[in-house]
């Protein structure tokens, strides 16, 4: 199994593990992911979460499907918005030009607490070395998209 398929089943046992159940979803609705700020490395240490052979220098980038590539930083949240909701999504994880992970998105299979407001969020678990994409609902205040909101 390949990383990108691991962190999908890993992504979807968490949303099993809360008990969560996908909410059918109206055709053409849209969705979004809040990429969520990187984790900040403690003073002196490199982050655990970097490529191997990177430094701090190393940019980080989302790209949904054929959508600009969004950059990731370590003090703010950013939104991709205009997501169908019935489709699948593509996405790539990419430092520095170089694909870290890459794996496709279901907003149909995705638990949501409120399927009314089927946000993503997009953040590295620095426990686990992982990045993992929940419904922004079900995140704590690793994911603090709703400090930079904007409208789907």
């Amino acid at each position: 199994m390949n990383v990108g398929k691991s962190a999908a089943v890993i992504a979807v046992l968490c949303a099993t593990m809360f008990g969560a159940v996908a909410a059918p979803v109206q055709k053409n609705s849209k969705g979004r992911i809040c990429l969520a700020p990187l984790p900040t490395p403690a003073k002196g240490q490199g982050a655990p979460w970097r490529v191997v052979g990177t430094d701090s220098r190393t940019n980080y980038v989302v790209q949904v499907d054929q959508q600009q590539p969004v950059p990731l930083s370590l003090s703010s949240t950013a939104w991709i918005s205009g997501l169908v909701l019935s489709d699948k999504h593509s996405v790539i994880i990419r430092a520095d030009e170089q694909v870290l992970q890459s794996f496709d998105v279901h907003f149909d299979r995705v638990a949501f607490g409120n399927p009314a407001r089927p946000d993503l969020c997009l953040f590295v678990n620095d426990l686990y070395l992982t990045w993992q994409l929940w419904p922004v609902e079900k995140t704590g205040d690793w994911c603090p998209c709703w400090q930079n909101e904007q409208p789907n």
